[in-house]
């Protein structure tokens, strides 16, 4: 569900790519991404 219907779709989206950009801009995330980096080909699928 849109919060806030009277913004465009393109609008809407925009806000959801900026909103989804700063989760991923913090040092939890950073060392969450980190972790996996240095896990690849350690096992997983395949």
């Amino acid at each position: 569900m849109r919060s806030q219907p009277t913004r465009t779709f393109a609008e809407q989206l925009a806000e959801e790519a900026r909103s989804i950009g700063a989760s991923f801009d913090t040092a939890d995330a950073r060392a969450r991404v980190a972790a996996f980096a240095s896990a690849g080909g350690k096992g997983g699928r395949g």
